[in-house]
This record gives structure tokens, C-alpha cells and sequence, in this order.
């Protein structure tokens, strides 16, 4: 028995030490070339793609609300796919994008337009209440499509950067007919980050909290 492990101790500390080096390799950098195929569950600190990745945000008509500053009234058809703007009037939408996303391109699909009927604007607004367009879409005169669906891209972006530290950001939706409603369906944002996971602001600093409360996330 005592020869047994005589002969068996060696080869237990070889591969003692040849696990110790692999783990302190790993622990460094590891370029997997191929697929990797794990059984059990990954963790990391923090994933970044290699390579920034395009991802599509989309805001579905049904986020649009009333823009109660202008006394605007909205509908959502009696359900929750899309929004109707009455004529003249406009609605607003949240836009949550992640930290440092670069936007590249905005879509929007409608319900059919009259001509010059849209005006959809991406706002980067400013905490003391003003705001630059990021994306100016209009809908052409004559109209470039008159039936559902209707969609308008543009690639046109202005301080494509998302900066959620000094910025928020949000859809802005102008019904310009006089007399037509105007319906959206959803507005498709395209954007390229290196981050995974799903689209989260940053935090935000210098906020107190009340008691209780944790609005930094």
C-alpha cells in the first residue's frame, strides 16, 4: 500500500501544479477560437463584445401617451398595439437606451399617411429642460405611401452618442393633418454597442434618495 502511493504521490502533484497553471492562464486571457460549449452556468464581472454589436430597439405605438402640456388627447384603438393622434395634436414616448450606444439608424411604421402628415423627432433633452433633435423624420409631400404599412428610415443622425449622465432621451410624434388622424404602429431604433444585456441607463450621480428609496438604481 505505502508503495502504491509512493509511486502515485508524483503524479498527484504533477497534476496538482499543471491545475494550479491553468487556472492562473484562464485567469488572464483566454482566446477561444471555434465554438465553446459550457454545461454549467458562466459568470463574469463584466461581458463586452469584442466588436461592437447592432441591436434594435423598438417603441411600440402603445408607449406614445398624451402630451398633456398641449392638451392633447390619444387613443390606442381599444388595445395596446398601437397610437392614434388626433389631428394637430402630438404625443410623447420614453427612449432607454445604454450608456455610450451610438444610434445609426430610426424607423418608423405607420397606418398609412396623408401628404406632410409626420413629424417624428429622437430628443436628447438636457436636465434644465431644453433639447437638440438627434433624428428629424417628416413624411413626404406628395405622401410616399398611403397604406398600411407605411414605413420611413433615416440614417441621419445628429451627436449619435447616447450620454444618459447629462441626458434623457425621448420620441416626440407631431400629427400635422388638420383633419386625418395620424396612426403609429412602432418606432424601430438601431444602435451598436459593446455591452451586453438589455437596454439600461447608466446611473445617475449627485441624486439623494428619500428614506427608502434608491433612485440611482
Amino acid at each position: 500500500m505505502r508503495a502504491g502511493l509512493r509511486k502515485a504521490l508524483p503524479v498527484l502533484v504533477a497534476f496538482l501544479i499543471g491545475a494550479m497553471f491553468v487556472g492562473a492562464a484562464w485567469a488572464t486571457t483566454t482566446l477561444v477560437r471555434g465554438n465553446l460549449t459550457v454545461s454549467g452556468t458562466v459568470k463574469a464581472k463584466k461581458f463586452v463584445y469584442a466588436h461592437a454589436q447592432t441591436v434594435l430597439y423598438n417603441v411600440p405605438g402603445s408607449a406614445f401617451t398624451a402630451d398633456t402640456f398641449n392638451g392633447t388627447a390619444v387613443g390606442h384603438n381599444d388595445y395596446s398595439g398601437e397610437v392614434v393622434v388626433p389631428a394637430g395634436n402630438d404625443a410623447v414616448a420614453p427612449v432607454q437606451l445604454p450608456q455610450g450606444a451610438i444610434v445609426t439608424k430610426v424607423t418608423v411604421v405607420t397606418d398609412g399617411l396623408t401628404d406632410g402628415q409626420m413629424s417624428l423627432h429622437l430628443e436628447s433633452n438636457t436636465f434644465a429642460g431644453s433639447h437638440d433633435d438627434m433624428v428629424d423624420i417628416e413624411s413626404p409631400t406628395p405622401s410616399a405611401c398611403g397604406a398600411a404599412p407605411c414605413t420611413l428610415s433615416t440614417t441621419t443622425i445628429a451627436a449619435s452618442t447616447i450620454d444618459n449622465k447629462t441626458r434623457t432621451y425621448g420620441l416626440w410624434l407631431f400629427n400635422n393633418d388638420g383633419l386625418a388622424d395620424l396612426t403609429l404602429i412602432r418606432v424601430a431604433i438601431y444602435y451598436k454597442v459593446t455591452a451586453a444585456g438589455p437596454a439600461a441607463a447608466g446611473r445617475l450621480t449627485g441624486v439623494v434618495d428619500a428614506p427608502g428609496t434608491d433612485s440611482n438604481g
